[in-house]
């Protein structure tokens, strides 16, 4: 799941940006301010390294007091292209999923009534989903504005477009006193980020045209600026000047005008990586398998291969996160690592197909192990640790699901993940979203012979569908999940039918039919051993009886 936060009542803490000063931009937040104010949706536009994000969350930070019911995030970065968003929109807001009413119908009927600022960011690669959220909240909740960022416009009525421009930069033909050059806020956000990695820099007279050329070859992206500053701990600025001249020439090579915006990060980029050890560049790209957020272990896990063995992984780890290629995250005594969606696809477009494919069924790998581990300990008292784990993880858990769904042979392995996350969909309050996934999970199986990863998935959407109060479609899982049971003489998969049964006979008012089912539910998870099958407190955590 993307990063949430309501803006003013909670910490930014989890965004980089957030934990740096906010430099210059006063024209820039002036005029998104007044925007925002006029116009119920906004839509700030740039290049990827513009700062989109960081004007957007100090435009919400300014204006969330003149709103009711505050202002809220919702980053839309780690999901998948094309991915709909309303279910994180939904969780970002709290909104309760007891039904089997959509996402957007459930977050609609929620913002009606509301006054709010709802900041969707990073939505170039799920425009569609977007625009279809944003029209129907415009449309049926009008105490709420919309602010948006993105590679491009949403294309709809009524937006209005902000393009963010990069920070202000000297020219390097006129002549510039020392005290004068930091009015220019690419140099301010050069000085700024330059004493956080040595505390005595300064604008010299020996290095002030070196830094006037580096912030102007730059073009005054913030986050161009922030990867060169990060090599002031082992160049000085000359040093950082010469080498990045070099790398420019080589992406304008055949035509001098041939240098916009987004290749000048691409060129900072493409020189990071090449200052970077092969390993360090192996593990960069191993890294683009995360989606988000992700743990030493996970790393450890999922990319120790061909040659890269876990002691070299946490080097390696650590000399990313001194190049500021890996950023860092803490709470606590936990630490988590994140790549900036620029950084992450870099890596990712430098994967060959083999090394991808068994990426990402590593990755996979790993969640299913831990979503196995939080069905086989959830009751003790580690449970509800493994309830804040499942939601740190949600966004891995959600990649390695997608991929394992999309691609052929992976759909035992698939339905295996859906089921192991049932606890997640249940007691976290993903209901529509596991009923979702379960159900993709069985439409793969048409036509294949029975299984027991079929099997189990049919009684835990039957499950989730008896929580959302879908009564009649939980009683047809429920009967097929025993023809698939009898067919492959599975108890198992049996007493967890029996069990479904029961609580369907509660819902429904047939208590005689349900203590039936419970009697012979008992003696069936006893004679087959299943120590992990949720007791009735469980089961109907959340849940509403609809009889």
């Amino acid at each position: 799941m993307g990063m949430v936060n309501r803006v003013g009542s909670q910490s930014f803490a989890t965004s980089s940006t957030a934990s740096t000063s906010f430099v210059g931009r006063r024209r820039e937040l002036k005029e998104a301010r007044a925007t925002v104010s006029r116009s119920r949706l906004t839509t700030l536009t740039g290049p990827g390294g513009v700062g989109k994000t960081r004007l957007g969350m100090e435009v919400g930070q300014r204006l969330q007091a003149h709103f009711r019911d505050g202002a809220w995030m919702v980053d839309l970065g780690s999901l998948n292209p094309g991915a709909p968003i309303s279910p994180i929109v939904a969780s970002a807001l709290a909104i309760q999923d007891q039904s089997n009413r959509g996402a957007l119908e459930r977050v609609t009927d929620y913002l009606q009534d509301k006054e709010l600022l709802l900041f969707l960011d990073n939505c170039e690669h799920v425009l569609s989903g977007a625009g279809e959220l944003v029209d129907r909240v415009l449309a049926t909740a009008p105490g709420v504005r919309i602010l948006t960022t993105s590679r491009e416009p949403l294309s709809m009525a009524g937006e209005a477009i902000y393009p963010v421009p990069p920070l202000a930069t000297p020219s390097v033909e006129d002549d510039h006193a020392v005290q004068d050059l930091e009015r220019f806020e690419s140099i301010a956000l050069f000085v700024d980020r330059a004493r956080n990695v040595v505390g005595d820099f300064a604008i010299t007279p020996e290095n002030q045209r070196a830094v006037i050329e580096l912030c102007t070859r730059l073009d005054g992206m913030p986050l161009a600026i922030e990867f060169a500053v990060a090599r002031l701990q082992s160049m000085s600025v000359t040093q950082l000047l010469d080498r990045l001249d070099q790398r420019f020439r080589l992406l304008s090579r055949g035509s001098r005008t041939a240098q916009p915006r987004h290749r000048t990060l691409q060129a900072l980029i493409d020189w990071s990586y090449e200052l970077c050890t092969p390993e360090e560049q192996v593990l960069w790209q191993r890294l683009s398998v995360f989606p988000s957020s992700f743990d030493l272990e996970a790393v450890e896990e999922i990319c120790s291969f061909d040659g890269l063995v876990p002691d070299l992984v946490l080097d390696l780890l650590d000399r990313l996160v001194a190049k500021s290629i890996l950023l860092t995250e803490r709470n606590g005594e936990a630490v988590r690592y994140r790549q900036l969606m620029t950084v992450r696809e870099y890596g990712a477009d430098r994967l060959n197909d083999g090394a991808a494919t068994e990426l990402r069924r590593r990755h996979r790998d790993c969640f299913l192990r831990r979503a196995e581990t939080m069905v086989e300990q959830w009751s003790t008292p580690r449970q509800g640790g493994f309830i804040l784990r499942a939601r740190t993880e949600r966004p891995n858990s959600m990649a390695a699901l997608q991929w394992s769904v999309a691609t052929p042979g992976e759909i035992n392995a698939a339905a295996r993940l859906a089921v192991a996350l049932r606890h997640h969909w249940v007691s976290d309050g993903y209901l529509s979203e596991g009923r979702f996934w379960l159900d993709r999970v069985l439409g793969e199986y048409d036509d294949a012979p029975e299984r027991h990863e079929r099997g189990s998935a049919l009684w835990v959407v039957a499950w989730v569908s008896l929580l959302q109060g879908d009564h009649e479609a939980g009683a047809e899982y429920l009967a097929e999940c025993r023809r698939v049971a009898t067919a492959l003489g599975d108890d198992g998969l049996l007493a967890h039918t029996e069990h479904w049964s029961g609580l369907y006979g509660i819902f429904t008012g047939d208590l005689s039919s349900a203590i039936v089912h419970y009697e012979r539910t008992v003696a069936a998870h006893d004679r087959v051993g299943d120590l992990h099958s949720p007791d009735d407190r469980t089961a109907l955590v959340g849940c509403r009886f609809h009889p």
